[in-house]
């Protein structure tokens, strides 16, 4: 069940990394966004991978797992 949960995560990050893709890369600029929100975003997907690894290397790296049950 704990895994659900970086999956969903990771699902949401690569959902912020694809609007970037169709942004910078692609060059697709809608005129209804501002300029300043590709930064936003890359703000949002930084905080996200290093949530991501906080949450994986708490559950998946501790080799005691009542150190896990504890907290």
């Amino acid at each position: 069940m704990r895994s659900i949960y970086t999956l969903m995560m990771l699902g949401f990050t690569l959902g912020l990394l694809s609007y970037l893709y169709k942004r910078w890369i692609l060059l697709e600029n809608p005129d209804d966004h501002p300029d300043w929100l590709p930064f936003l975003v890359l703000f949002f997907v930084g905080g996200m991978l290093v949530g991501i690894w906080a949450y994986s290397s708490a559950i998946f790296g501790s080799k005691d797992q009542n150190a896990v049950k504890r907290t």
